[in-house]
């Protein structure tokens, strides 16, 4: 295991957009590298914990970072030592951040358990597995894992177990020239604890609506940091749906067009603190990307939007729960179909929209 490609700046701070700072007390990262998803973080933990099997790296941030708890050691397979320091954090993170080594040349497996079972899967998804027991109870994990991860057989059985237990989120993927000196395809992988219940929150609230309707969902993919000043394409970010409206000030291009919109749609937040003035319909008469901090939704004709809109506001406890549900504020696909299956409204996702 001696992948060792550490995480560009603009890839880690990427990862950590929307992440609120009042609970997260705790931070770990148990394949820390140079440090640089720890060092992304829009605000300062009160503790700050990494391990790495690279003792050079280790003694590096050590010297950087005096405050931080760091240790030298095997996270898959820890020494007596390692086991003892990892102790002390078991069921006291709030927020783990990983880049794992994917390790994947050769078919390389490791053994993980599941409660009382043994069960084989890649590096990558093991320090996901191996991570768990040192969340909090609404703690919350963001890494960085092989897109293949999503269609292989090797992982198939841990991420069922995984999705029995936790709300996931596949998220933004990384393309082959997002790391330097590694060519490899990969996915934001975003897991919390299912504590809430979305199907009876505020249940009496909700069911007052039954519009029947049949929806479009587009989730944004763009990442700002691949954005510039001029170009072909404008994006819409979350920065440009303010107090109601859409605003064209200020707007980023790409030159690649991908998950765009065109039309009259909803648009509204995927990441961050939820607001009633972001919940805006948008109309635009050429093509716009959505940034992967939005999602878009399109119905039949601009009443169904409006209902649409009606249903999130008049029932925002409900609607805001989703965002509150982790420590860091963000909303699923999932989460999105069944909030709008009460009000009788099915959803089907799709990557363009173009009702002009």
């Amino acid at each position: 295991m001696t992948d060792q490609f550490f995480t560009p700046s603009n890839i880690a701070t990427s990862l950590v957009i929307g992440l609120t700072t009042t609970p997260l007390k705790v931070v770990a990262d148990f394949a820390i590298g140079d440090g640089s998803l720890l060092r992304a973080l829009p605000f300062k933990p009160k503790k700050s914990i990494g391990l790495d099997l690279d003792s050079s790296v280790i003694n590096e941030l050590q010297s950087s970072f005096p405050t931080w708890n760091l240790m030298n050691g095997n996270f898959l397979q820890p020494d007596k030592k390692t086991k003892e320091w990892l102790k002390n954090w078991e069921s006291k993170v709030d927020l783990v951040l990983l880049n794992p080594p994917f390790s994947c040349k050769g078919g390389t497996y490791v053994m993980v358990k599941l409660e009382d079972e043994e069960v084989r899967c890649r590096t990558a998804l093991a320090f996901v597995v191996n991570s768990l027991k040192y969340l909090k109870k609404n703690g919350i994990l963001i890494a960085i894992l092989p897109l293949s991860i999503m269609k292989s057989e090797a992982d198939i059985r841990v991420l069922n177990f995984l999705k029995e237990r936790w709300d996931i989120d596949f998220g933004t993927r990384l393309d082959r020239n997002s790391f330097v000196g590694c060519s490899p395809n990969s996915v934001v992988f975003t897991l919390a604890k299912k504590t809430i219940n979305y199907s009876l929150t505020y249940k009496e609230e909700s069911n007052k609506l039954d519009l029947g309707l049949n929806i479009k969902i587009l989730r944004g993919s763009t990442q700002m940091h691949k954005t510039h000043k001029s170009g072909r394409y404008p994006v819409i970010h979350s920065t440009n749906i303010r107090n109601g409206i859409f605003e064209k000030n200020d707007l980023k291009y790409v030159d690649t067009k991908t998950k765009y919109v065109i039309g009259t749609f909803l648009c509204i937040p995927r990441v961050g603190l939820p607001n009633k003035g972001k919940i805006v319909i948008v109309s635009v008469s050429d093509e716009y990307i959505l940034s992967d901090c939005l999602y878009g939704i399109e119905a039949s004709d601009y009443s169904g939007l409006q209902s649409m809109q009606d249903a999130i506001l008049n029932n925002w406890q409900a609607f805001k729960a989703l965002y509150d549900s982790t420590c860091a504020p963000y909303v699923t696909l999932k989460q999105l179909e069944i909030f709008f299956k009460r009000f009788n409204v099915t959803t089907n996702v799709v990557s363009i929209f173009n009702n002009k």
